[in-house]
């Protein structure tokens, strides 16, 4: 059953599967006014888990590889959940919320995720909860972003993963070469802030906001993906994302391990697939140096391109980057230009942390 702020998609010309919005008509033009002009985009397809409780601190310091201490001054994190051999099995953006946490993920990994979480909470004070039925998530890109929602919300926040809280309404700055906002409301006042911001920015379909995380070089975990990366493969200690003072957490010696004992050798960059079909998040790489049958990398996301082709976010050895000539595992004519990410990529050290 499609719920009432789904149907007010649908009605402004929303093209659905599930819970994700594809686009609201015309696919191209909307990737074009992502990355050109500025775009709103439903979020629904991330669910809003709830962790509450007066043990939620200590609960998330040792299950997440992120220091949840950090989390006031209107800050918010990345951070991963790994398994025992530190492979990331979700990865969040967490805020402080009220006694506790509110965090996103993308909705096909929540119900696994959460019920993992239930498992460890044990005799501690913590609950739980899916909240992503009241709460709207919406995400604002481009020139006119912050203008916009100063004018119909209120101040956005100036830094990179900062919050602002404005009107029942949490603004959130992400990372990105243009502003960049996501923002969580009561479904019950997000119609009317639909009406107001697309009378000004274009609606587009998730896969816009897939493009846009691609070119900002953020990574993402996804259920073809879960188990796949350690943090560090996925830049994800240079991007704020892993501390290495804060203890043990699940997964934790392998990381340090990582990070500490030697040179990490697989990175994350953004580039362009020259492919007939979406390279699937998962899909293996070849590198041109790698053995026969042995992949040298895999697809964190992908994305249509305003430019034809496909971009996508890619997990690679260095070497094999380096080397060039990499192509789409089963279909060598699928070759994939990788660029460095708008971001350093020198590896943090002991001690400088």
């Amino acid at each position: 059953m499609k719920s009432d702020w789904q149907r007010l998609l649908i009605d402004q010309g929303a093209v659905t599967n599930g819970d994700r919005i594809e686009h609201f008509g015309a696919p191209q033009e909307e990737l074009s006014a992502a990355v050109s002009a500025t775009a709103v985009c439903d979020l629904s397809h991330y669910t809003l888990l709830e962790i509450s409780g007066v043990d939620a601190g200590e609960f998330l310091q040792g299950q997440l590889t992120n220091d949840v201490r950090q989390l006031q001054d209107n800050h918010s994190q990345l951070s991963a959940y790994c398994d025992h051999k530190g492979r990331m099995l979700a990865l969040f953006r967490i805020w402080p919320w009220q006694e506790g946490f509110r965090a996103t993920l993308p909705s096909e990994l929540a119900d696994e995720v959460a019920g993992r979480l239930r498992m460890f909470v044990l005799r501690s004070k913590v609950e739980i909860h899916d909240r992503s039925t009241g709460i709207a998530r919406l995400g604002i890109a481009g020139s006119a972003a912050a203008a916009l929602l100063e004018q119909h919300v209120g101040p956005v926040p100036q830094a990179v993963n900062r919050f602002t809280d404005q009107r029942s309404t949490r603004i959130t700055r992400l990372p990105g070469e243009h502003p960049r906002f996501e923002l969580h409301l009561p479904v019950e006042h997000a119609g009317r802030l639909w009406q107001s911001l697309s009378s000004e920015a274009r609606p587009v379909g998730a896969p816009c906001w897939d493009l846009l995380m691609i070119r900002a070089a953020q990574p993402e975990v996804v259920a073809a993906t879960r188990s796949l990366f350690t943090p560090q493969m996925l830049n994800l200690e240079v991007l704020d994302g892993v501390s290495f003072n804060k203890g043990c957490y699940t997964g934790q010696e392998v990381v340090a391990r990582t990070q500490f004992l030697g040179t990490i050798k697989r990175r994350m960059f953004p580039g362009k697939a020259a492919a007939e079909t979406q390279p699937p998040a998962g899909g293996e790489l070849i590198g041109a140096e790698a053995a026969s049958g042995q992949a040298t990398g895999r697809i964190v996301l992908s994305a249509p391109s305003p430019d034809g082709g496909y971009e996508v976010l890619a997990m690679v050895q260095i070497s094999a980057r380096e080397a060039g000539s990499l192509h789409i595992e089963g279909a060598p004519a699928a070759t994939v230009e990788l660029r460095d990410p708008p971001y350093s990529l020198e590896q943090i050290k002991p001690g400088s942390q």
